[in-house]
């Protein structure tokens, strides 16, 4: 449980969306004023919407308790947790100045970490968080599909990567919902160290009730980097509802259930307007889908927290991109840590995730893509940033590093070199 109650933002919306700024809740146009859709239909305040199962904050209820930012303060809804010294863990750990009181050990069945999830799907070759790329993700090898979930308007849990969606869907094209297009400005001095972001342009999830998300259709967010893709036709947007009717029935090559690694994207950034993520990825989740078979990550500790107490009994998994004070993490009753890659590759690698599984941690990491783009330096190849470089290399060494599962945009190239490895 939370101790220590975490002061409220009230002129800054604290949450990059893509960055580590934050962001004004006051949003403009982008010719400049103030955005109607901002003041009639979203006041960005919590509080202002009515309340109930939905996940939303309304009169009379309490504050979200995942909120972790406040006016002035640099951190983050991506709550970096560092390594501590070993004298220093405690039964109480702090993270970042908040302490926790230890959580609950997860209680189910043991059950082994699906060792290859599908990134969005199988976004190497098809638009990421789209029925055909989640299809194809199990299709091509995978155990599990990872969405990410932000919210609708209405509080519709829905999958896609950011809940700003120009790059992902072709909300563009329709002149119906041309004024939704607003510009968020971002001051410099709530910027994190080393952003360099003044504003943020685009539609947002959070703009739009999920009838009128219904009519987008997705599109490739990497065309450059992946025309083949890119000249798919886009499929529909899904609710988190949908996919997991979707992965239900479906079954992996070993004959095993499917699983679904779950994002929570800035909680505690919506927490501010009025959302309370965790509540209603639970109330989603009732009933519809085996919570054996669930994960759930997020960069935020605190927003795994707030599941816990309010009873969810699944695997939790913080994503992190600094090292963790893992035997403090699990006492916290986390299951597990999600590094980037990046952290794997680097000499002490093999140390960092032996350090996790030494203390009761599973350990995952993200994201084995081929591309020159997204691979070391050394695994690079000529053709430029879209030519696939030395990826069996790459892939070979986190393979090595003993973690349990990994991220991957093309399922079926981890499942060969997993093959040949025996």
């Amino acid at each position: 449980m939370v101790r220590r109650a975490l002061g409220r933002a009230s002129a800054f919306w604290c949450h990059p969306f893509g960055g580590g700024a934050c962001l004004l809740s006051g949003a403009t146009s982008e010719e400049g004023g103030t955005d109607e859709h901002d003041d009639a239909e979203h006041d960005g305040e919590p509080g202002h919407r009515g309340g109930g199962d939905d996940g939303r904050v309304g009169p009379g209820q309490p504050e979200p308790r995942a909120v972790c930012t406040a006016a002035g303060d640099r951190r983050t809804a991506h709550l970096a947790v560092r390594r501590r010294r070993p004298e220093r863990r405690a039964a109480s750990p702090a993270f970042h100045g908040v302490s926790v009181a230890p959580g609950p050990l997860t209680t189910m069945a043991p059950m082994r970490w699906p060792s290859l999830i599908a990134h969005r799907g199988a976004s190497g070759t098809h638009p990421e968080h789209t029925p055909e790329a989640v299809l194809a993700g199990f299709a091509l090898g995978a155990d599990a599909v990872e969405p990410d979930l932000v919210p609708a308007r209405d509080g519709t849990l829905v999958v896609r990567h950011e809940p700003e969606i120009s790059g992902t869907t072709d909300v563009a094209a329709h002149p119906e919902f041309a004024d939704r297009q607003r510009t968020i400005r971002v001051p410099q001095e709530a910027q994190a160290p080393g952003d360099r972001l003044d504003e943020l342009s685009g539609w947002f999830t959070f703009d739009f009730d999920w009838a009128e998300l219904a009519r987008l259709a997705a599109r490739e967010r990497l065309p450059q980097l992946r025309p083949d893709s890119a000249g798919r036709a886009g499929g529909p947007l899904l609710r988190f509802i949908d996919l997991l009717e979707l992965v239900r029935p479906l079954r992996t090559a070993a004959d095993e259930p499917a699983v679904v690694v779950a994002e929570l994207k800035h909680p505690s950034a919506f927490a501010l307007l009025g959302y309370d993520l965790p509540a209603r990825f639970l109330a989603e989740l009732d009933g519809r889908f085996p919570v054996e078979r669930v994960v759930v990550e997020c960069f935020e500790l605190l927003a795994l927290l707030r599941l816990r107490e309010l009873g969810y009994s699944g695997r939790l998994v913080l994503l992190a991109s600094e090292s963790t004070d893992h035997t403090a993490l699990r006492a916290a009753g986390i299951d597990g840590v999600s590094y980037d890659k990046a952290l794997l590759l680097q000499p002490d690698g093999v140390d960092l995730v032996a350090d996790a599984r030494a203390a009761g941690l599973g350990v995952l990491t993200w994201t084995l893509r081929p591309e020159n783009a997204f691979l070391a330096e050394r695994h690079r190849r000529p053709g430029g940033d879209g030519a696939w470089g030395d990826w069996r290399a790459e892939y070979a060494e986190v393979l090595d590093t003993g973690v349990d599962a990994v991220f991957a945009d093309h399922p079926d190239l981890v499942r060969a070199l997993l093959a040949e490895r025996g």
